[in-house]
């Protein structure tokens, strides 16, 4: 068992859920290994291995009692199926696929290193992937290089339509006041993190005077804090940290416990160091020397 689940689930819980995941896959093609929590295999209908991780499974197995894990388990597998005539016409017909397109922001290692090439994927936050997926028949299809050929569109023009597609969606956004401070909390299924991408189109109120500080602990949640001055950040880091650590820790799926700063048009990870299995973070250098001169600036204006 990975040693990460072991806050989840016991070792003879994680027996019984790849017991269970294995009897239903076997059913649809052939396991070729299982290693560190996750099952390559090859569906009798797909041209190529599928890799498929147990982190979200392991989350709603957690929260449910075991006699529900078969259930869960074929329900969850089930969606990997794909619909390959369906696909094969999307890889064909751009003005189809631009309608479905979105970007997913997914933790560091969601596919390996020696895979990552293969698919079209760009690094907007530090130690996690965007991938470039088809949002179809309600599940995503991460796409791969070869999948995107005749298209004929550059990658960043691909990124740029999925934008604007997930700036159509249905997020929340709550503008939450708590004592002094004031920031934004984002919901949604699954888009809350790639909603931010475009931060200055979809909550410019968001960007303070020194930027925003922004968590990411869920697809579906998110929060932005506009950053105005040191003693409210601090006292911002000091309240949510425990709220992110529960959502990161307990949600089906998690992307990241790292904190980042959006300054012109950038995302920039907060330096952390672990200590006794504790986080403490580290403003970025610049921001740093950005908050110490805008407090010299409030003492020489007392």
């Amino acid at each position: 068992m990975p040693e990460e689940y072991g806050n989840l689930i016991s070792q003879s819980d994680y027996e019984q859920i790849l017991d269970l995941a294995i009897a239903f896959l076997t059913t649809k093609g052939s396991i070729s290994k299982i290693s560190n929590g996750t099952i390559y295999m090859k569906f009798d209908d797909q041209e190529y291995e599928s890799r498929l991780g147990f982190d979200n499974l392991v989350r709603k197995c957690h929260k449910h009692e075991t006699h529900e894990w078969s259930d869960i388990i074929n329900d969850h597998f089930g969606k990997y199926k794909l619909n390959k005539s369906a696909l094969n016409y999307i890889f064909k017909d751009f003005e189809f696929a631009a309608q479905l397109l979105r970007p997913l922001v997914k933790p560091q290692g969601t596919i390996p290193d020696n895979y990552l090439k293969d698919f079209v994927q760009r690094t907007d936050f530090e130690e996690t992937t965007t991938f470039l997926v088809l949002d179809f028949e309600e599940k995503f299809q991460f796409l791969r290089h070869d999948n995107i050929t005749e298209w004929e569109t550059s990658i960043e023009d691909l990124f740029y339509v999925a934008q604007q597609n997930v700036n159509r969606e249905q997020v929340e956004v709550r503008q939450v006041q708590w004592g002094d401070m004031s920031f934004y909390a984002l919901f949604s299924g699954n888009f809350a993190v790639s909603y931010l991408l475009d931060i200055e189109h979809n909550i410019p109120n968001a960007i303070g005077s020194l930027g925003t500080m922004i968590a990411i602990p869920t697809k579906g949640v998110a929060f932005a804090f506009p950053i105005e001055d040191m003693a409210l950040l601090i006292q911002f880091i000091q309240t949510i940290t425990g709220l992110i650590t529960q959502y990161y820790n307990e949600d089906e799926s998690p992307i990241t416990d790292n904190y980042y700063w959006y300054h012109k048009g950038k995302f920039h990870l907060f330096p952390y160091e672990v200590r006794d299995q504790h986080k403490i973070i580290f403003p970025p250098k610049v921001l740093l020397q950005m908050l110490k001169s805008d407090d010299d600036n409030d003492e020489d204006d007392d």
